[in-house]
């Protein structure tokens, strides 16, 4: 499944949002932008995921959201520069 995952955490906790981009890369997802990301995981392997950075964000107020995104859906995605998906799962224009 493909996943995207986007998060909001306050730039004075700078050394916590590197972490957290660094785990989402352990985890084979791509930086499509600073606080968003996307990869196709298990949504077992997204689950472990979720955890980890529940334990890692438990102190910080901010917001982290993991989204599935359906197949039919991916084949959707229109993406106007930098793209690093699949071809065959995006549109580039």
């Amino acid at each position: 499944m493909l996943y995207l995952v986007a998060y909001d955490i306050p730039q004075d906790h700078n050394p916590l949002r590197q972490r957290v981009a660094e785990k989402l890369m352990d985890y084979g997802l791509q930086r499509i932008q600073k606080s968003v990301f996307i990869g196709r995981i298990s949504r077992n392997r997204a689950e472990m995921l979720a955890l980890e950075l529940r334990e890692m964000l438990r102190k910080v107020s901010c917001q982290l959201h993991i989204v599935p995104v359906c197949t039919r859906c991916s084949r959707g995605i229109i993406a106007v520069a930098g793209s690093q998906l699949e071809e065959e799962e995006v549109l580039v224009v």
